[in-house]
């Protein structure tokens, strides 16, 4: 059993990479990134605020775990260069 499911991990670890791997599957998970407040402070006066701003963070953290970025030097690579002039 426990061979099944790291089988299911792995194969749904690469549907993440195939989507979000490529250029335009980048520019999409920093927009989920943007959308969600993922690089921000999530918590406010009102717990339910902060209570949303965590959970719509969760969907990208998700996504992320799946690419295996677990810290701010994976992030850098998703950050958006600028374009030479």
């Amino acid at each position: 059993m426990q061979t099944n499911q790291s089988e299911v991990q792995k194969d749904r670890s690469r549907l993440y990479h195939s989507v979000f791997g490529t250029p335009d599957g980048r520019r999409v998970l920093m927009d989920l990134m943007s959308f969600s407040g993922f690089m921000s402070d999530p918590f406010d006066a009102n717990p339910h605020v902060t209570s949303y701003r965590t959970g719509v963070r969760t969907v990208v953290s998700h996504i992320l775990r799946h690419l295996s970025m677990n810290n701010v030097d994976d992030l850098i690579g998703l950050t958006p260069k600028e374009e030479s002039k």
